[in-house]
């Protein structure tokens, strides 16, 4: 599979965090650009939830079980938490030209 149920639900996880933060950031304007606020909340949700997950579970493969897909969410055969920085580093860039 191209990603698993892991993944799906650490975005959902982030979309719904993303829907929140943009309602409580930006309250009163129908339309905002908080495109950044999505970036980070889907990939700090990636990054949290999954290094979490791997951390408590599968402890008896060692540090490995932070990089095999298997072990956690996955999209492309990327395992989420590397994929978390990622879009951090996207809101972070989309938040600086936003000025």
């Amino acid at each position: 599979m191209i990603f698993n149920a892991l993944a799906f639900l650490y975005a959902a996880a982030g979309l719904i965090a993303a829907w929140l933060a943009n309602n409580w950031l930006y309250p009163y304007q129908e339309v905002s650009d908080g495109s950044f606020v999505t970036s980070f909340a889907i990939g700090g949700a990636f990054l949290l939830i999954d290094v979490a997950y791997r951390a408590a579970n599968f402890r008896d493969e060692g540090a490995m079980r932070f990089l095999w897909p298997s072990r956690g969410g996955h999209i492309f055969f990327v395992p989420c938490w590397l994929i978390g920085p990622i879009l951090l580093f996207v809101g972070v860039n989309k938040y600086l030209a936003a000025g």
